[in-house]
C-alpha cells in the first residue's frame, strides 16, 4: 500500500519523519527499522523490497524525509534501494545537474522500558560523476557494503541498492502467504478482492472498508508502536466524507505488480493508481486507496 496518496510519505516537501512514540500499555515491538532520505536537484525514490516507501518527485530541494519501514521487512535478508532521475526527464531530456544527489540512510531502533537506542546501519549515496552520469561510487565503504547499482531498464531511473539482515520483527501475515502465480483463477480472485473493497467505497460503507483493511492497518500500527494511527494518517475518513462513490474500473488499464517473492501483489495503471479511486460529484478522482494483497488460505486478503 506504499504508493498511494499519503500526505506524510509521498512527494515530501519538508523534513518529514513518522517515527511514532509508544502509547500506554500497548504491546510494543522490541525493534524498529527506519529509512531516511535527502535529495537535491533530483527525483529521489526509496524502495523497500521493491515497494516504494518515500521520496521526492516534484521539488528540487534540498529536501528530506523518513519513516518506519518495519511492516515491509521480514526477519532475514531484505533489500533497500534509492532510485534517482533528473528532473529534466519531464521535458524528455535525461541530464543531471552537477550538484544532484539522492541519499538513503537505514537505521535500527532498539526499544526498551528505559527508552530507545538507535544507530545507523548504512548509507547509500547516488550522485553524478564528472561527466554528469549517475553513480553510487560515492557511497562510503562501497565494496565492503556490497553495494549494487544499475540503470532500470525502460525507465530514466538509476538504482543503488543493498541487501541487509533484519531480526527481532513480528512475523507479519504476508510473510507466510502462498506465492502468487498469475493464473486465471488467481487473477479472478484478485479482481474479486478489489471489487469487494470497491463496493465499500462506492456505497460509502466505511465500517466494512475497515474490516477488509484491518490486518494491514493493525500490523502497520504494531510496526510503528502507535495504535490507532494508520487509518487517520491516510485521511481515509475524509475521503469517505467527500466522495460520492468509486471511480469505474476498466481492468484492461491495469498491470500486475508482484513483490516479496510473490507474497505481496497489487494492480496498478500507468499513472500508479489502483482500481480503488474515490470520486467527487464531478466524477473526478479525489484520492486512491492503493493496498497490497496476499494469498492466504486460498483467499486474497489486504495485508499492506
Amino acid at each position: 500500500m506504499m504508493k498511494q496518496r499519503l500526505k506524510y510519505l509521498i512527494n515530501s516537501t519538508v523534513s518529514l519523519f513518522l517515527f511514532f512514540s509508544m502509547q500506554g500499555a500497548y504491546s510494543m515491538q522490541p525493534v524498529k527499522y527506519e529509512v531516511r532520505y535527502k535529495a537535491n536537484n533530483t527525483i529521489c525514490n526509496i524502495t523497500v523490497n521493491g515497494a516504494r516507501a518515500i521520496g521526492n518527485d516534484h521539488f528540487k530541494g534540498p529536501v528530506m524525509g523518513g519513516l518506519t519501514v518495519s511492516a515491509f521487512l521480514e526477519n532475514g535478508t531484505n533489500t533497500v534501494a534509492l532510485e534517482m532521475a533528473p528532473f529534466s526527464v519531464n521535458e524528455g531530456i535525461n541530464k543531471y545537474e552537477p550538484n544532484a544527489y539522492c541519499q538513503l540512510t537505514a537505521r535500527k531502533v532498539n526499544l526498551h522500558k528505559e527508552g530507545k537506542d538507535e544507530f545507523e546501519l548504512f548509507k547509500l549515496i547516488g550522485s553524478v560523476d564528472k561527466d554528469l552520469k549517475p553513480t553510487g561510487l560515492t557511497t562510503a565503504d562501497y565494496e565492503k557494503n556490497q553495494v549494487k547499482e544499475q540503470a532500470i531498464a525502460g525507465t530514466p531511473f538509476y538504482q543503488v541498492s543493498k541487501t541487509f539482515q533484519v531480526s527481532g520483527l513480528s512475523e507479519w501475515k504476508w510473510v507466510k502467504a502462498t506465492p502468487f502465480e498469475p493464473t486465471e483463477v488467481n487473477m479472478e480472485k484478485l479482481r474479486q478482492a478489489y471489487l469487494e473493497v470497491w463496493n465499500t467505497i462506492n456505497s460509502g460503507n466505511e465500517k466494512k472498508f475497515l474490516e477488509l483493511s484491518h490486518i494491514s492497518f493493525s500490523e502497520k500500527e504494531t510496526a510503528t508502536n502507535y495504535p490507532g494511527s494508520w487509518y487517520k494518517s491516510l485521511d481515509l475518513d475524509d475521503d469517505f466524507k467527500n466522495s460520492i462513490g468509486a471511480m469505474p474500473i476498466n481492468w484492461d488499464d491495469y498491470k500486475l505488480i508482484v513483490l516479496n517473492k510473490g507474497r505481496l501483489v497489487k494492480l496498478e495503471d500507468s499513472k500508479g493508481f489502483s482500481p480503488l479511486g474515490f470520486k467527487n460529484q464531478n466524477g473526478k478522482r479525489i484520492s486512491t486507496y492503493n493496498p497490497y494483497f496476499s494469498l492466504i488460505d486460498g483467499k486474497m486478503i489486504i495485508t499492506r
